[in-house]
């Protein structure tokens, strides 16, 4: 039996194991957070077993290569730098790399701004180590063979099963593990083959529960209203009303406009990334957690708010400051779903503009100025009085948040971490925010307009330790700030005590201009209505192992599918939430809402993968 196993240990399964115990160091004394290492036995057993687990994938690479030397070498060292990176990036982010975060973003990974985010995304030593760890053996390789010379003799497609045998029953039990590859590798086999959630949702194949049929009601004053809805990029709600130590405000113009219309103090995104900010409001849709709908579910029928818009006359577009219109595929997909015109800024820049381009885009007040010289050549001289629907999506604040030149640094000169130059990015995109108001102030035919102001998405600033939006439930990575103006027709309120999310925006759109289709997918609720009628917010964090949330207010419950954590909090009375009540609401009502809530969310996601949101 011995022949047929893969036991040439080598100069490979040294190098990985010595880099895993040493980052199992810095683990221990640097991020404990990262990773619960202690000296209890279970963690003894389970550290132990992961040096096991990522030896069985070196024997399996090794194997699998070793009749030819140029691959067996490449593949090696490869693999070496890969999980590198892949350790780097836990020790930065508190979160080792899962299979659902490469899968929904790999498209889009390797474009110039994407890469430059993956880059500082990891540590900066870390990776220069990894680099001499690459050339070094590169350098032994040729001079010593330092590598080829432990490569496995005979029998290798037998030894290759028999390590892909034990590897595969590696992944497939149910036994945790703190070595990364093969954490990233249980994670790949649960994203395709647990769909556990569809059983648990009670969906029915051939049924539609989402299509509400209800009286049409269609406004017939003749005089629709232009409406425009910014998204304003990675805004995070906690930062409305912060200023820096010395008094200053971050978010000073959207603050004033705070009493000029309906402010939303408590206002969710329903998930993170920008697209998926954009199909909550659009479709009144809790986003997907396996995949995105611009990308995923292409196929999917559904009616969006542009489709409903289109049918009442408008005229529908979507402008994004970012050059990569088609970026997540935002470009096909928002063409065959309801907007007439789905493009970039950049092809109506002028020459003279390109110097006021930072970080993703041009800067937010070029954005808006050139959006509205298109407005006035398109819809005045070629369209008629047609009312206008724009959706546009910002750039000046995206992360990381480090391209601002320091004559516009207004907060922080000399950011010190990555909060300051939050706020610096926070304050220029406010700060231009201005120019958009001040451009619709200047034509009389759009006297007559509705103004949606929100984030397409919150970013966390370290109110938990954590400066990565793809990593936990806390209120900071959904928060985002919400206002809708409509001068002479909306009056200034302010919305306290109720909680609303990006899924309302569609709803509240219809409901004041009059317009009830007569069948709708849209699950959202109107702002308008009753602000004392409770009515749940749907949170989905889909990467980290996805954790779902339900917001009755004040109560706020998280599960976290990968593991079955489950988390109650009082936002009220606990706005950090520091202090877990599920104990004491487990066997209550209130949790039995919870859970239907969660299984709301598991029907969302099954309709989405068997077609079941919409026909005609």
């Amino acid at each position: 039996m011995k022949k047929y196993l893969p036991l040439r240990f080598g100069t490979l399964d040294i190098v990985f194991s010595v880099i895993q115990l040493l980052y199992f160091i810095l683990f221990y004394f640097y991020k404990s957070g990262a990773m619960t290492l202690d000296f209890s036995f279970g963690s003894v057993i389970l550290l132990v077993y992961s040096f096991i687990t990522l030896n069985l994938f070196v024997r399996l690479l090794a194997s699998a290569t070793s009749g030819y030397r140029v691959l067996h070498v490449a593949a090696g060292i490869s693999a070496v730098f890969i999980f590198q990176y892949m350790l780097s990036y836990h020790y930065v982010t508190a979160s080792p790399v899962g299979y659902e975060i490469v899968s929904g973003n790999f498209g889009e990974a390797f474009s110039g701004n994407a890469l430059d985010v993956l880059i500082k995304s990891v540590d900066k030593s870390g990776m220069h180590v990894a680099i001499f760890v690459v050339l070094l053996l590169v350098v032994l390789e040729f001079t010593h063979r330092i590598i080829s010379r432990y490569r496995e003799r005979g029998r290798l497609a037998a030894k290759t099963g028999v390590s892909l045998f034990l590897y595969l029953a590696v992944i497939v039990l149910p036994l945790g593990t703190y070595d990364d590859i093969t954490y990233f590798f249980k994670t790949a086999f649960e994203y395709h083959f647990d769909n556990s959630y569809i059983s648990a949702s009670g969906y029915a194949p051939g049924e539609y529960p989402f299509i509400k049929k209800q009286t049409a009601m269609y406004s017939d004053n003749g005089n629709l209203p232009n409406i425009f809805i910014i998204f304003m990029e990675s805004n995070n709600g906690k930062f409305v009303d912060y200023r820096t130590p010395d008094g200053r405000e971050v978010t000073p113009f959207f603050n004033s406009l705070k009493n000029k219309g309906l402010y939303v103090e408590k206002f969710y995104g329903n998930s993170i990334q920008t697209c998926r900010g954009h199909i909550a409001t659009f479709a009144s849709l809790v986003p997907s957690f396996r995949g995105k709908i611009y990308k995923n579910y292409v196929n999917v029928r559904v009616r969006l708010l542009p489709d409903v818009l289109r049918d009442l006359g408008y005229n529908t577009v979507y402008f994004k400051s970012n050059s990569d219109i088609h970026f997540d595929n935002t470009h096909n997909y928002l063409t065959n779903h309801g907007f007439d015109i789905v493009s970039s800024i950049t092809p109506y820049l002028r020459s003279s503009d390109l110097v006021h381009s930072m970080g993703w885009g041009v800067h937010d007040n070029i954005f808006y100025e050139r959006f509205f010289d298109y407005l006035d050549e398109t819809y005045i001289k070629k369209k008629g009085k047609k009312p206008v629907f724009a959706a546009l999506a910002t750039v000046t604040n995206h992360m990381k948040f480090d391209f601002v030149p320091e004559k516009q640094r207004h907060l922080y000169k000399a950011p010190r971490n990555m909060k300051e130059a939050y706020s610096n990015t926070m304050f220029l995109a406010d700060r231009y925010l201005k120019t958009f108001f001040k451009e619709l102030k200047k034509r009389q035919y759009l006297d007559n307009s509705i103004v949606i102001v929100l984030g397409d998405h919150s970013f966390p600033m370290g109110e938990h330790g954590f400066y990565h939006n793809e990593i936990s439930f806390y209120d900071e990575f959904f928060r985002i700030p919400f206002i809708l103006l409509w001068e002479n027709h909306i009056q200034p309120r302010k919305i306290q005590n109720a909680v609303y999310s990006q899924m309302d925006i569609a709803p509240t759109l219809l409901d004041l201009i009059g317009v009830r289709p007569e069948r709708s997918h849209f699950q959202g609720v109107s702002i308008l209505e009753d602000v004392n009628k409770k009515h749940p917010v749907y949170l989905v964090q889909p990467y980290n192992g996805i954790f779902l949330s339900v917001i009755r207010y004040p109560l706020k419950y998280v599960r976290h599918l990968r593991t079955g954590a489950e988390y109650i909090f009082d936002l009220e009375l606990d706005p950090r939430e520091a202090n877990n009540l599920i104990d004491k609401y487990r066997d209550t009502d209130i949790y039995t809402e919870f859970d239907n809530g969660i299984k709301y969310i598991f029907m969302n996601q099954a309709l989405l993968d068997n077609d079941g949101i919409w026909h005609d």
